[in-house]
């Protein structure tokens, strides 16, 4: 929040006026290579620059649009607040055109793409936006190539049969003619079992066989393989009665050829003719290809001066690559390196559900030993991840030395490996709504590794919610940003934005990527002029706010996976204690913050403990939890005991963790039950049961940063502690996850806290202005709260140090204690006196001061709140043109008027209204002033209190706009509008579109096929509603 100077020579871009500067600055990465990147200079909590602000992920269709409709489109996303976009040329999700469109004319990086990509860049440079960018077609995993490129995506392809009973196999290597063989390997079947498979995500693979096998019978036969024939001739044991079966196994490395824009031609003659290939993503060749398509096709003729002005990020997407296993040729050499046995005996283990999406071969190989072969399975995955943390390395380091601008991707999205691995690699990590399915503990999982790698800022794609088209509501995404924001994300990219022209075989609303996904945002939302810049600047503001300082989180949970599960992604750490204390229903809430790492992360620079803390830097841990269902190996043991050693508190909770298998010589369970019970000898190791972390805590005089007590219900509380050092400045961000409900959050202080001020943060309206309730100990503040459902507050406690850069005045005194009710506002006056607001109460009102001094008020004779009973809706319709395919029409609109009165309720549940969408314009009048005893008529004030919005909204009293509301609390000081007499209110609420869209919906067309929405989807509640009322106050300014 301090101002931020212009570093000369640099680039100067303008957001709506406001200034921000595109810096060079160094910044090292993991390998320690340090390249010249661009700093983001986020403006002001009050005018976030475009570093802060969302961007749009735009769906390009195809380079056949209209260069201009791609302009206007940017510049309508600037008109609402947006900071820039992220491109990505769609072309049907990678399918083929549906529509017979010319894909080798306007295939990526085409000079007709190219002519739209620079466009794009243009108009970021016109409205000083920041502008990422997919380095491919749909997903981003690979450009248009040679098929003879190696850097192609490469497959292992199995095949397989029995060994005949007489116990000979002479003849053609099963697959022969496949690819190069890598291995041809015998095992001993004991037993098969066929199995279901299981639903993942949107796809479900397919049922499969599994076979035990004999542990010490995998066997390589390759050498004796004819490279000329391709015939083998093996012998192997009779197995006398019983079932068992030898059979082998061989594998067949090849190039996939598989397609991320399918689209070919019969007679190729340049690469665009083949749509676009997968790239190689488990080695730096794969990167390769992908860097010297762009360096060839697409930054050429002053688009790479361009792009290093306005742009913002490289991107790729989640690895969406199907493929039997993951590999690449160097494979077997690197993994005999790094684990010093052969890899290839073992690879019939590793064929069955080792790629992405559940894809492969439908046959399940494990072994009959106790761990069924984990520990091969394990160290294969290790180098998967290996070669993908290089191939990501390759796209960074590119981005950063030829372009001077950042990396960002979706770290192992889709693929069986561990994320911590790669959490950290990119520039800016992204997670995403959809995979993580909203979950807190799966952010928190990301955000712990991506925090001790050093790096801070970690992106979402927001708000890709199944089933939600034309209906996600601002509420709905800013819950979904909200819930992001604790898991530390503090950057937006919103799932999505359309192209708005006309595209072939696709009538109105557009051009829609995605109908089964939330939301095709563009100006045919009723919302989009009228109010969606107030909810960009509110995420705009969360981004800025969440970025200053430097994240302060209180717990490290111990998560080894061998491969992140995030589809079936849960919460690592179970029990509540963390969130309730442990205690019973009468004892406070706690609320610890925790964040997740692996043993994988344990080398870094980094994750080192330094008095006790772990990883200082950040996110400076004051303590380890390591759960009983974990797995650790022998050498991760060993680097817990170093941090054991050095001071850090290290908690086993429910029992001793198990053994992470590995096929490494030093590492077996013997070696691993003495590195256990040295680890548990330790002075700061303590072992506790389920659900008693935070009773440990307490007894060690570890405390929260930030502890939130709620007041009698189950805890919805969540914080986020971020600390500027060189400001004295702690950063306190508040969410309420559930129902209404009161509490107080409580922050630890070291030493003498009587110099420190308290200030909140609107980040509806930008404004800023003292705390006023609040307690002071010598140990900790206390602030006490109320908060609506999935309402947030933005706090800061700022020392002598604190400079935000603009003056303010903190009050000469502070309320000790919360508020009562009827208190429903408060000012500072330049004097620093406390101008506080009395509404109406059943009894006088008494509050204690910081100095000593306790006030009363008669709040009884303030009158009693005004509800606004009858109300007039001008409802503005919005409708499809005559002509469906003509989408340069916004809509249709006609007006019909209706009365109404109080509880408002949602149109759906108004026959009229059921199907329509539009805006509506409620008005009301009342009268003022109500009968006011004349000792306070002159201290006489009104509020406007509505209920909970459903979308957004804009209100106007006689004529004046008011400041934009908090939607969750929407409450607002209209007492400098009031005159004598009648008076006005004016709210006007737009809808989403999916009612009405819902009741046209078979008569729609998307690239000529009819939008698939999935399963059903019924009508949304939409338009104002609930009893808004005006609440006279009694302002009333007290001093010391």
């Amino acid at each position: 929040m301090k101002p931020q100077p212009r570093i000369p020579g640099t680039v100067l871009l303008t957001y709506n006026g406001t200034a921000s500067s595109s810096v060079r600055t160094l910044s090292v990465c993991l390998l320690a290579v340090v390249v010249a990147v661009q700093a983001e200079h986020l403006g002001s909590f009050q005018s976030p620059s475009a570093y802060s602000r969302p961007r749009f992920r735009y769906w390009l269709p195809d380079a056949s649009v209209s260069a201009d409709v791609v302009k206007a489109d940017i510049a309508s996303a600037a008109a609402i607040g947006m900071g820039g976009i992220e491109l990505l040329p769609f072309y049907n999700n990678g399918f083929p055109s549906v529509t017979g469109l010319d894909w080798s004319t306007y295939n990526f990086g085409t000079p007709a793409f190219n002519t739209v990509f620079k466009a794009a860049l243009e108009a970021h440079q016109e409205h000083g936006m920041i502008m990422d960018f997919a380095l491919g077609p749909m997903a981003g995993n690979g450009v248009p190539a040679s098929v003879a490129d190696e850097g192609l995506q490469w497959d292992l392809y199995p095949a397989y049969t029995a060994v005949p009973a007489n116990g000979s196999y002479e003849g053609l290597v099963p697959g022969w003619g496949s690819g190069k063989l890598i291995a041809l390997v015998s095992a001993l079947v004991l037993s098969e079992q066929f199995y279901e498979a299981q639903y993942i995500f949107y796809r479900t693979p397919p049922n499969y066989t599994q076979f035990i096998i004999a542990d010490n019978t995998l066997t390589d036969h390759t050498a004796k393989v004819s490279p000329t024939t391709g015939r083998v001739n093996l012998s192997f044991p009779i197995v006398e009665g019983s079932n068992a079966t030898y059979w082998i196994f061989a594998f067949w490395q090849t190039q996939t050829h598989i397609k991320n824009l399918d689209h070919g031609s019969s007679n190729p003659k340049t690469i665009w003719d083949n749509g676009s290939y997968v790239v190689d993503h488990f080695s730096a060749a794969g990167a390769k290809t992908v860097t010297k398509f762009w360096e060839d096709y697409i930054l050429v003729n002053g688009t790479k001066e361009l792009l290093q002005q306005v742009g913002g990020y490289s991107w790729e997407d989640s690895v969406e690559n199907l493929a039997n296993m993951s590999w690449t040729p160097s494979m077997p050499e690197k993994f005999q390196e790094k684990f010093g046995y052969d890899l290839r005996p073992y690879l019939p283990l590793l064929m069955f559900n080792q790629s992405n999406l559940g894809s492969g071969v439908p046959l399940s190989v494990i072994l009959n030993t106790a761990d069924q072969g984990k520990a091969y399975v394990n160290d294969y995955r290790s180098i998967v991840q290996d070669g993908y943390v290089e191939y990501l390395e390759a796209l960074n380091n590119w981005s950063r030395t030829y372009l001077n601008l950042g990396f960002s991707c979706q770290p192992s999205f889709n693929l069986k490996i561990d994320m911590a691995a790669s959490a950290g690699v990119p520039d800016l990590p992204e997670t995403e709504t959809l995979t993580f399915s909203n979950n807190i503990d799966g952010y928190l999982q990301l955000s712990g590794p991506v925090h001790v790698s050093g790096k801070d800022v970690i992106s979402i794609e927001l708000a890709a919610v199944l089933g939600r088209p034309f209906s996600l509501t601002a509420t709905d995404l800013l819950w979904l940003a909200n819930r992001a924001a604790i898991g530390s994300v503090n950057k937006f990219i919103i799932h999505g934005q359309s192209y708005t022209g006309a595209y072939s075989g696709t009538t109105w609303p557009g051009y829609t990527a995605f109908w089964n996904f939330a939301d095709s945002n563009q100006n045919k939302h009723p919302a989009w002029e009228h109010g969606m810049a107030d909810t960009m600047n509110y995420l705009a503001r969360l981004s800025y706010f969440q970025r200053q300082g430097t994240p302060r989180t209180d717990i490290a949970i111990f998560n080894k996976q061998s491969a992140t599960d995030l589809y079936g992604n849960g919460y690592i750490y179970t029990a509540t204690d963390l969130r309730d204390n442990g205690a019973e229903s009468d004892e406070p809430v706690e609320g610890w913050t925790y964040s997740c790492i692996s043993p994988v992360n344990f080398d870094l620079p980094q994750a080192r403990v330094e008095n006790g803390i772990l990883a200082r830097d950040m996110p400076a841990w004051q303590a380890m939890v390591i759960l009983s269902s974990q797995n650790i190996s022998v050498k991760a043991l060993g680097q817990l005991q170093v941090f054991a050693d050095a001071g850090l508190p290290i908690l086993l909770s429910g029992g001793s963790p198990g053994y992470y298998t590995t096929a490494i010589v030093d590492e077996d369970p013997v070696a691993f039950a003495a590195a256990l019970s040295n680890l548990m000898g330790s002075p700061t190791v303590y072992p506790v049961a389920t659900g008693q972390v935070s009773r440990k805590l307490t007894e060690l005089k570890i405390r929260p940063r930030a502890s939130a007590t709620m007041n009698g219900t189950s805890p919805s509380w969540y914080t986020t502690y971020r600390e500027d050092t060189s400001s004295n400045t702690v950063y306190l961000f508040v969410f309420n996850d559930g129902e209404a409900s009161t509490g107080q959050v409580t922050v630890p202080t070291a030493g003498d806290s009587t110099g420190t001020a308290l200030f909140q943060f609107d980040p509806w309206t930008g404004s800023q202005k003292p705390l006023v309730a609040y307690k002071k100990n010598g140990t900790a503040i206390t602030i006490p709260l109320s908060l609506a459902a999935n309402q947030t507050k933005f706090i800061t406690i700022e020392g002598s140090g604190g400079d935000h850069g603009k003056p303010k005045q903190p009050p000469s005194c502070h309320v000790t204690a919360s508020l009562p009710d009827s208190i429903v506002g408060h000012n500072v006056t330049a004097h620093g006196s406390l101008d506080l607001h009395f509404a109406t109460s059943a009894e006088s009102v008494s509050v204690g001061l910081s100095s000593g001094r306790s006030i009363s008020f008669n709040s009884t004779e303030v009158p009693a709140a005004m509800p606004l009973t009858n109300w007039t809706l001008v409802v503005e319709h919005w409708e499809a043109p005559s002509n469906l395919f003509d989408v340069s029409t916004i809509a249709v609109k006609y007006n019909s008027t209706m009365s109404l009165s109080t509880p408002l309720v949602s149109w759906d549940t108004i026959p009229a209204l059921a199907n329509v969408s539009g805006l509506g314009y409620y008005s009301s009048t009342f009268s003022w002033p109500p009968n006011t005893p004349v000792s306070l008529r002159g201290h006489l004030g009104a509020y406007l209190r509505l209920d909970p919005i459903l979308h957004v909204v804009r209100v106007w009293v006689n004529g004046k706009r008011l400041p934009v509301l908090d939607s969750r609390a929407p409450c607002v000081d209209i007492s400098d509008l009031l005159v004598e007499g009648s008076n006005s209110v004016l709210v006007v609420v737009p809808t989403t579109m999916w009612n009405y869209i819902r009741s046209i919906l078979s008569e729609l067309k998307n690239e000529g096929a009819e939008p698939d929405v999935g399963s059903p989807i019924g009508q949304s509640p939409v338009g104002l509603t609930g009893s808004p009322k005006v609440v006279p106050v009694v302002k009333i300014t007290f001093s010391r």
